[in-house]
């Protein structure tokens, strides 16, 4: 959400988000580095916005990975200096959460609880050049939800507690979460938040009804050795597959990174895993939110001219909460398959928010 302390407009803002994607085409290739040159000195570098835009569309990484690899340190060495303080940061964030997640896998092991890692480093793992390019702030674990209560109870005893709401796990259909996902934090002595684990027992948000559980995922889940740790994720299709859901169903395609992640995953399935991914897609009428992602992606690229979604990425609206930007609900609605889908998909959204008195984010 934007500081209003901040007190930046919408064009400064856009401009910022145009300069980052000046960065991003560099980093993939698509522009030399005498265009990117040229595109900043068109661009008048507002730090303030810049770096709140770069936070905003969670690119740090690959920004200073562009610079650092294209020998920009001594061109832009104010912006250099703020992102190198600011990674050393998600470094130490990322080992911190990457050890809270391999504790807490080990203990579901123990206790014959299946799960997944899904996302995040696993993500990158699977489809980035480095894990360094990709900063996580949270960990995402998919569960069978009647294991839940006892992943629950794990947490607790690790220091975590719940971040949204109490829950009641003897009737846990009936609880906020179980329509959004289990949220667990653990803080320090002044209350800061220093690490999130998620529980999650299906894919995306329950009342957006899109039927891919991890009942049925973890079936297919394998093993991944990073570094010296063995854990469970999902294969390359599946990971594909949820990045559609979460970045495009329920982010709305809002961050510069989503198009950057679906770029990786065009990028590195091969002809096989592409037909096959694609199957899945329409077979869970995810097709049409897929087409839209390559759309924003081919304008990112200056293969395609940009359109209202566009316009509203560049500010970063779309990257705002569905009750900070109302008009997102709409963006989603369009990418739904048929009438039927978003007739439903509003009903279920209006039982949510008088159920619960708020939006489902």
């Amino acid at each position: 959400m934007q500081n209003p302390k901040l007190k930046l407009d919408h064009q400064q803002l856009t401009s910022a988000s145009r300069l980052i994607i000046a960065f991003v085409r560099l980093a993939l290739d698509i522009d030399g580095r005498s265009t990117f040159l040229q595109q900043i000195k068109i661009e008048k570098i507002n730090l303030t916005a810049f770096l709140h835009q770069v936070q905003n569309h969670k690119c740090h990484e690959i920004v200073l990975h562009t610079i650092k690899s294209h020998q920009l340190g001594n061109t832009l060495p104010i912006i250099t200096k703020r992102l190198e303080s600011i990674i050393q940061r998600h470094q130490k964030h990322n080992a911190e959460l990457w050890h809270e997640c391999i504790t807490f896998s080990k203990e579901l092991t123990k206790q014959s609880i299946p799960y997944v890692l899904y996302k995040g480093k696993a993500f990158a793992h699977q489809f980035y050049p480095s894990i360094r390019l990709r900063h996580s702030v949270d960990a995402d674990i998919g569960i069978r939800l009647q294991d839940i209560p006892k992943a629950a109870a794990i947490l607790h005893t690790l220091g975590y507690k719940e971040y949204k709401g109490s829950i009641d796990y003897t009737n846990i259909s009936q609880s906020r979460a179980y329509h959004i996902d289990f949220s667990y934090v653990k803080r320090n002595t002044e209350g800061k938040i220093l690490y999130n684990i998620e529980l999650h027992w299906t894919t995306a948000h329950h009342v957006l009804n899109i039927d891919y559980g991890f009942d049925q995922l973890l079936a297919k889940r394998e093993e991944l050795l990073l570094g010296k740790n063995l854990i469970y994720t999902l294969p390359k299709i599946e990971q594909a597959i949820i990045i559609v859901i979460h970045h495009g169903m329920v982010d709305v395609w809002g961050k510069i990174r989503h198009l950057i992640d679906l770029h990786y995953v065009v990028e590195q399935l091969d002809e096989a895993e592409m037909d096959l991914f694609i199957s899945k897609l329409k077979e869970l009428k995810l097709h049409r939110c897929y087409n839209r992602g390559l759309q924003l992606l081919a304008i990112l690229k200056n293969e395609q001219t940009p359109n209202e979604h566009w316009t509203h990425i560049l500010s970063g609206d779309m990257g705002k909460n569905w009750s900070e930007f109302p008009k997102k609900i709409w963006w989603h609605l369009k990418q739904r398959e048929s009438n039927r889908e978003r007739i439903r998909v509003i009903y279920q959204m209006l039982r949510f928010k008088i159920k619960f008195g708020n939006s489902i984010s």
